[in-house]
């Protein structure tokens, strides 16, 4: 049997304008990791064996500039995977590659010609068969990443936009997760019975955190499934590739001095409008003891002032002042007279800052 060895994955009509095929002989392919024959053969084809291949023309290239959030680039990338939809009525799907892990300005991605959809996901969190269930651009919207999964060096990031194949593009990908930065916090218990008390056995970490979330997304994020349900659960911290994402101990004890513990969770978007037992505010928890008792800080994220919670690709920036002793449920929000809040939402890009105190 004739057989042909494809270093990169091609579209099938690209395939079709190089080689003939004689009458009578099939050509067995592994296609996303589905054996067919090539009279059955989908959008892409990668992984055969035989003589190399001419590559696709020109015409089937189209030169992308991938652009991260915070810079021009993207380092230090696990891994790229663009898959390319025809823009059309159906939206199939045309042809799919990954680039290996390194560090990108630019792309040459492969399609057949006309109009198209350009799908972009950096650090994808699935191997290149995990892809196989995509046979539309409908599909991505099942696609999902897992907080877990995230590494602080390698963020899941995506982007898409529409093109003709060959024309030169620019695509923006963005951060799935944002940033929660509690930036300073401080203890002023003056007029207190407790005045002059500091905080112990300071513990800070998120409650309420969305753990899954679609990687597109046209719609508000709502909670798909939750972690630290109203309350830390150390076994779902434990289940982190970064614990420290989620949860920090601190060292020290918390005084009328402000400290800067540098502490940057991470979280998935979450935009529900009304809290409900299955769509929890996302919150930002300060622990400790004072004269042997915990009390806990609850504050919700991004809610004050007509916030609508935390939405993709933000950061979240706190200072954060103890005026009074804090409640016995973590679950139950601070309010103001128990703590001076200020925070700042800073898009992960280059933007100006804007503060909202509380």
């Amino acid at each position: 049997m004739n057989t042909i060895k494809c270093r990169e994955p091609i579209s099938i009509n690209a395939f079709k304008y190089r080689y003939s095929i004689q009458p009578g002989i099939s050509c067995s392919l592994p296609v996303l990791g589905i054996t067919t024959i090539l009279t059955l053969l989908p959008a892409i084809i990668y992984g055969c064996s035989g003589p190399e291949p001419v590559f696709v023309a020109d015409e089937f290239q189209t030169d992308v500039r991938i652009m991260g959030t915070l810079s021009k680039s993207i380092d230090n990338a696990e891994c790229i995977d663009i898959l390319v939809f025809n823009d059309d009525a159906l939206q199939r799907l045309d042809t799919y590659q990954r680039f290996a892990s390194g560090s990108y300005t630019s792309v040459k991605a492969s399609s057949s010609v006309g109009k198209k959809i350009m799908t972009v996901v950096v650090n994808g969190q699935r191997d290149r068969y995990g892809w196989a269930e995509i046979l539309s651009h409908q599909d991505m919207y099942g696609i999902c990443g897992k907080l877990e999964n995230e590494i602080s060096s390698q963020p899941l990031m995506s982007g898409e936009c529409r093109i003709k194949a060959g024309n030169p593009t620019d695509i923006k990908v963005q951060k799935l997760s944002s940033e929660v930065h509690l930036r300073s916090i401080s203890c002023d218990f003056r007029g207190k019975s407790y005045e002059g008390k500091e905080l112990t056995d300071v513990r800070i970490y998120l409650t309420n955190v969305n753990a899954e979330a679609n990687i597109l997304n046209d719609t508000p994020y709502l909670p798909t499934r939750i972690i630290n349900n109203g309350k830390l659960e150390m076994a779902d911290v434990n289940a982190f590739k970064e614990p420290e994402s989620i949860f920090r101990e601190l060292t020290y004890t918390i005084g009328t001095i402000a400290r800067d513990p540098e502490i940057r969770f991470r979280c998935y978007p979450n935009e529900t409008e009304a809290e409900g037992p299955g769509s929890p505010f996302t919150r930002l928890v300060i622990e400790g003891k004072i004269d042997g008792s915990t009390y806990y800080w609850p504050i919700n994220i991004n809610r004050e002032n007509k916030g609508t919670g935390v939405s993709r690709n933000c950061r979240y920036v706190y200072d954060v002042r103890l005026t009074r002793l804090g409640h016995t449920d973590p679950d139950i929000p601070v309010e103001t007279e128990e703590a001076e809040i200020i925070m700042e939402i800073e898009p992960w890009e280059e933007l100006e800052e804007y503060g909202v105190r509380f």
